[in-house]
């Protein structure tokens, strides 16, 4: 379970820079969070999804967007 302080901070922490490469089997890139951290991911065609550097406050942020691209490769 999160802390009120923990779900306030997420309420206010937004993706502020998104910068990707495409790959011959997908998408490779970091989101830039505005309380400075900083998520890389790589999306692939098969569905597959990896993520380092968020908090686990902060996956509510970048969870949704790394959905949007499984389902843009995968409905392909």
């Amino acid at each position: 379970m999160f802390t009120q302080k923990q779900i306030n901070d997420m309420e206010q922490v937004q993706i502020v820079k998104t910068s990707y490469k495409n790959l011959t089997n997908g998408m490779r890139g970091s989101f830039k969070l505005s309380d400075g951290t900083k998520t890389k991911f790589e999306v692939f065609e098969n569905g597959e999804v990896k993520q380092s550097g968020t908090t686990e406050a902060n996956l509510s942020v970048t969870f949704p967007y790394l959905i949007e691209l499984v389902h843009f490769f995968t409905n392909q």
